[in-house]
């Protein structure tokens, strides 16, 4: 009989990695950023106990939800609301910012069974800001990807013999409002 409960492990792991990130402000209006990052990891210790109590756990693994391989970029537009024209907002800016970030492949869980495909979401962001806050409407994952983002195997299928997976999946395209004030 299987359940769905997660089980939390105790292990010795060994990681590493760099990130390297720059901003080149193109004109005084127009700022484009990315960035990458390398992150190596891996399980260096495995006690029998651990091994036994999830399947595919052994020495040598990687660690779960670390992608070896991600990457960022944006573009962003701010200019006065005055030097568009607009007057009635007082010193404002607006803002406008698109931006796409890489997840690459990575494995689910420990036991490494099942690896999780590489992501590439888009999102954007359009506001107004002032010396004491800002307002803005928002959407994440504008290309409305449905990805896994965890992957639990349960066993194997008694029809076909093959691994029988629980998933979850990210939510779609997420569209918001928000604010912020400074005191």
């Amino acid at each position: 009989l299987q359940n769905f409960a997660q089980k939390s492990l105790n292990l010795d792991t060994k990681s590493y990695g760099v990130e390297l990130d720059a901003t080149w402000r193109a004109t005084e209006n127009w700022e484009i950023a990315g960035g990458i990052t390398y992150t190596s990891t891996e399980i260096t210790d495995v006690p029998a106990a651990a091994a036994a109590a999830q399947a595919g756990l052994k020495k040598g693994n990687q660690l779960p939800q670390v992608p070896e391989w991600a990457g960022k970029a944006s573009v962003t537009y701010r200019a006065p609301l005055g030097t568009l024209g607009i007057q009635a907002f007082g010193p404002a800016n607006l803002l406008a910012r698109v931006g796409y970030n890489y997840i690459g492949p990575r494995y689910s869980e420990a036991g490494n069974l099942g690896k999780l495909k590489a992501v590439h979401l888009l999102s954007g962001r359009l506001g107004l800001e002032w010396e004491k806050g800002e307002a803005y409407i928002f959407g994440e994952n504008l290309l409305d990807k449905r990805y896994v983002t965890f992957a639990q195997p349960y066993g194997t299928s008694v029809l076909t013999g093959a691994p029988v997976y629980g998933a979850v999946y990210a939510r779609g395209a997420t569209v918001g409002a928000g604010a912020s004030l400074k005191f």
